[in-house]
């Protein structure tokens, strides 16, 4: 068996909020707002712009 692991990317924000809603995950909550956030903080991190204070 093996993965295919990528960064998250804005247009898995549907499917991630699906996949939350299905769990009771403490780190992933079924919040949209939440997890646009989680999604663009680490887009960020990716292009390099994160700030430490932020990461």
């Amino acid at each position: 068996m093996s993965f295919i692991i990528r960064s998250v990317q804005h247009d898995d924000l549907t499917q991630l909020v699906d996949l939350a809603k299905q769990f009771n995950l403490l780190n992933l909550p079924g919040d949209k707002k939440v997890i646009g956030e989680k999604i663009e903080r680490s887009e960020h991190s990716f292009a390099g712009k994160a700030s430490q204070a932020s990461v």
